[in-house]
């Protein structure tokens, strides 16, 4: 990953709440996660992982382990309210092999696209 790919993009936990007696989803924790390089690359054993097209899934790669869990909603620009789905959903994170010296396999996040 060369550091001129890498981007910022913003993530959110759903949460449920009762708002005047009616069930809301609700966001917490938005925060920003650094250095994420984007790829939409899927090839068809990708999709057939997961069940889904390829043009509703992306990846993203981590020199690091990300603040993200499965089911976080993942906004690719910086959300002005925090009443709106997310453009993607974590479906799997998996954590890479890191060593002080040298890295190898960068954690790789896997995300499916929400649709409205």
């Amino acid at each position: 990953m060369r550091i001129m790919t890498l981007t910022t993009v913003w993530a959110a936990t759903p949460e449920t709440t009762v708002i005047h007696g009616e069930t809301s989803a609700v966001y917490k924790n938005l925060h920003a996660v650094p250095d994420a390089n984007l790829q939409t690359d899927y090839s068809e054993l990708d999709a057939a992982e997961y069940g889904a097209r390829v043009s509703e899934m992306m990846r993203m790669r981590f020199t690091r382990v990300p603040d993200l869990k499965k089911g976080d909603y993942v906004y690719l620009n910086e959300p002005e309210n925090d009443t709106v789905h997310g453009d993607y959903v974590v479906v799997s994170v998996k954590p890479g092999y890191h060593n002080p010296k040298l890295l190898r396999n960068p954690t790789v996040v896997d995300m499916k696209k929400v649709t409205k």
